[in-house]
Order: structure tokens, then sequence, then C-alpha cells
């Protein structure tokens, strides 16, 4: 049913929700009436929303149809290149064969007649009376050397006319197998052109179809080109975000290294000054026992002297044991501060052995850059190229037009995303009409799956080609087609992923 007659029956309906009637009507008959003109609008509504997924379903299948009618072309293509080289090279090699034939009956007409002249010869007279029938030595040898050189001849021609004949099977052999082959390669064509007069007459029939349902085509087409920029927006805001987020970590980043080199520079002062004072305290520890060696004497020369001499001696040696006391509490904190440095710069080794070392942003630019036209497909198995990159027009439908930032690829159901190069997650969102978008970032390009369901990955994480994504998500309205929607940016740049993906 077309949109139409889908609005025709909305109008319908609202005309015959009466005027609230203020002779007599109870309010339950009231109330009745409007449930079931609720229930008819609700009808209509449920109406228009089948029509509208039957024209996107219908358009769906156009869309696929002229896929693989190019796909067809391709094949048809490649197929006739085929064809036209098997020809060529038929031909040629029936000449050889041609060639070959002359040359063998050429060679066994001239055999069969020497072998024809030598029995007659020989019907006559033997080899042995050939020779003793000579005149004399000289010519007995001479016809002995003919005898032996015609042998040679008849044994080289013998062993020619094989060889040729060998060639001249192998020839034919190859022949037959290459006209197989061709047989075979028509046949091909034959059925890659039969598939295209019926996907013709299905492309035919449903462009009657979608021609018959202008309003709602125009519709689905706007919502779909709603939904393409509401998808652009998102990424260009993301992007956006990422950029700055990149900007804030490298202002950080050189902060934090200042910072460092400060620490650094202010342990290193420290050090020197707690080596400075660790060097003065054993200058004063030296020369505190200097002094107590020099006590020592004293006493030993003085041991008479008063008890006020001793009091005052007594002072000097606890004056002395403070010192020796300090001098050895700093040893010891120097000693400790050598132990906490030793174990900081042992925990950092570990650290750095345990985590990968990342490779640079320029780095992993140069790296994907490199492989522009050879990085593989997002996903394994077969795949139709849905919708190409750029703004395309349909030729047939004139006002199917769409613009696509990247390509649409038709998958079996129940496909994976991959990764299609080394790189970190920088984003995960959800946006209507393309469910889950993860968005890897390679340097300074970035790849975008969108369409995906039970995601596999999570931000911050990296990846290396043929890494999981996730599962592309089935259309259940839509016979479980399942489309992955696939792009490759430099920063906020499109570029178009059929010139870096190989196969596409």
């Amino acid at each position: 049913m077309s949109s139409r007659l889908a609005s025709f029956l909305i109008l319908l309906v609202a005309m015959l929700i009466p005027a609230h009637s203020a002779w007599g009507q109870s309010s339950a008959t009231i109330k009745k009436q409007k449930a079931e003109k609720t229930r008819q609008l609700q009808e209509a509504g449920n109406l228009v929303n089948r029509n509208a997924r039957e024209t996107e379903r219908r358009l769906n299948s156009l869309q696929q149809l002229q896929a693989e009618m190019e796909r067809c072309d391709a094949n048809i293509t490649l197929l006739t290149a085929r064809v036209d080289s098997l020809q060529a090279a038929s031909e040629a090699l029936s000449d050889t064969i041609a060639a070959i034939d002359s040359t063998l009956t050429r060679l066994s007409t001239r055999y069969a007649d020497a072998l024809r002249r030598l029995h007659l010869r020989r019907s006559s007279t033997s080899d042995i009376s050939f020779l003793f029938s000579s005149d004399s030595f000289s010519q007995a040898y001479r016809r002995y050397r003919a005898l032996r050189q015609f042998a040679k001849w008849r044994a080289r021609r013998a062993d020619e006319i094989s060889a040729l004949k060998a060639t001249l099977d192998a020839r034919r052999s190859d022949l037959q197998r290459m006209k197989n082959v061709q047989a075979t390669a028509l046949a091909q064509v034959d059925a890659e052109r039969a598939t295209i007069a019926v996907k013709q007459q299905q492309t035919d029939k449903l462009v009657a179809e979608l021609r018959s349902e202008a309003r709602q085509l125009r519709a689905t087409l706007e919502r779909r080109r709603r939904e393409v920029e509401d998808l652009d927006r998102q990424l260009q805001k993301v992007i956006a975000e990422e950029q700055e987020r990149i900007e804030r970590e490298r202002i950080a980043a050189e902060k934090a290294a200042a910072e460092k080199a400060a620490r650094e520079k202010a342990a290193r002062e420290k050090a020197a000054a707690e080596k400075a004072a660790a060097e003065k305290a054993a200058a004063a520890k030296a020369e505190a026992e200097k002094a107590a060696r020099e006590k020592a004497e004293a006493e030993k020369a003085t041991a008479g002297k008063p008890d006020k001499d001793k009091k005052s001696d007594k002072k000097v040696d606890k004056k002395k044991q403070d010192e020796q006391q300090r001098i050895e509490q700093a040893r010891r904190r120097q000693e400790e501060l050598r132990r906490e440095q030793q174990e900081l710069r042992e925990k950092q080794q570990k650290e750095q052995q345990k985590a990968a070392p990342l490779p640079s942003s320029a780095q992993l630019t140069q790296q994907f850059v490199s492989r522009r036209g050879s990085l593989p497909a997002p996903v394994g198995g077969r795949i139709t190229l849905l919708r190409p990159f750029g703004r395309q027009r349909h030729p047939s439908l004139p006002m199917v037009e769409t613009n696509n930032s990247g390509v649409d690829l038709l998958v079996p159901e129940g496909s994976k995303a991959l990764a299609v190069h080394d790189g970190e997650v920088s984003a995960i969102f959800r946006q209507p009409g393309y469910n889950t978008i993860v968005m890897i970032r390679h340097g300074d390009y970035l790849t975008i799956y969108a369409n995906l369901d039970h995601v596999s990955v999570k931000k911050g994480d990296r990846v290396s080609p043929g890494t999981v994504i996730g599962i592309i998500q089935p259309d259940d309205e839509d016979d479980s087609r399942s489309v992955l929607h696939f792009e490759i940016r430099r920063e906020r740049e499109k570029e178009n992923p059929q010139l870096w993906i190989r196969g596409i």
C-alpha cells in the first residue's frame, strides 16, 4: 500500500471522529467511540510505519542489486578478456600444430622413400654382397662408410619423427585443455549475463514500485541524509575533543617532564649537599679522633691533676661524643637515601620492562601511509560494495542520490569487524541509524567502524591488524541484512577507503 493511500486513511479516520454531541449520548458510549477512533488512528499510523519500512527495504534491495550487477559486469569484463586471451593463444597454438604437422609429414615422407629405396636395393643384393662386390679395398671402405652414415641418418630421422609426434600430441592436448578452459569461461560469461538479466528484471520491478511511492521514498532519503549528517557532526565533535585531549596530554607531558627534570636536579643538588655534609662529618670525625688521641695522651701525662681539671675534661668529652653521634646520624641518613634511590630506579626499570614501548604518533602515521592500497579488509569473508565513497546518483532513479563519507559493505550475517592496522581505540559511542561506533587512532589517521553490536574492545585498548572489534549488527526488519559502514580520515579530512583497502 502506498504512502498516499495511508495518508488518505489517516485523514478519513480523523474526519470520522464526531464532534462532542450535546443531545444525548451517554458518557460510556462517547468513551467507547473515542477508544475506537484512537485504535483506528493507531492502526493507520502503524500502516504508515510499515510502508516506510517496506520502502526502506526496497531501497536497500535496489542498492544491493545494483552492487551485484556491477560485480557481475566486472566479472564479465574479466572473463571476456580471459576468453579473448585464450582465443589468441589457441590460434597461435593451432598455427604451431599445423607447422609441426607439416614438418612431420615431410620428414615421414622422406623417411618412407628412403626406406623404400633401401628395400628395393636389398631385394637385389645384401649389404655384404654390396661390400664384397667392390673393385678395390678403398671402394669397399667408402661403401662401408656410406652404409654406416645411412644407418645413423635413419636412426636420427626415426628419433626426430618420434620427438615431433610426441610434441604434436602434447600441443594437441594443450589445445584441447585450452578449448575446455575457454568453454568454461564462456559458460561463466553466459551465466553472469543470465544473472544480470534476472537482476535487471528485479531492479526494474523495484524501480517501478519505488516510483509509485515517490513521497515515501523522498522521506526515506531525507531521513538517511539527516542520519549521515548527524554522524558526520558527531564524528567531527569526537575528533575535535580527541585533538584537544591529545594537546592537553602533550602539554601535561611536557610539564611533567619539566617537573621531573627539576626534581632530578633538586635530588642531585641534595645528594651533592649530603655528600658534602658527609665529607664534612667525616673530617669532623677524624678531627675528633685526633682530639681523642691527644686527650688520651694528655690524661696519661696528667694522671695526677686535681678533680676540678678532671671535671672540665669530662665536659669536653661529652661534646665530642655528641658530635660523633651527629656524624653517625648523617651517615645513616645518607645510606637510607642511597637505598631509596636504588629502589626507585629498580621499580622504574621493572615498569618499563613490563609495558612494551608504544610507537610514536609520527611512527604510526608513517606506517599507516606506507600501507596505502594494501590495507586488509575491515571484515572477513565475502564482501559486496553496497555504497561506494562520495556522491553517487542511481542510474534508474535520479532522485536517489547518496553522499557517503566512507563505504558501506554488505557482509554475511554474523560477520566480525576487524582492525586494519596497529592503533589505539580512542572513542566508542552510539548514533541513531548506525548503532555502536568504534574509532581507532593510527597516529594522524583514524579508522571508523559503524553499525556494530557486541563490541569486543574498550577505549584505550591497543589493537593490531585482525583484532576483532565487534559483530556487525544485522537488520531484523530487512531480512537480517548486515552492513558495515567503514571510514578512513586524516583527523577531520575524509579519505576514500577504496584507495586504501585492497579488494574493495
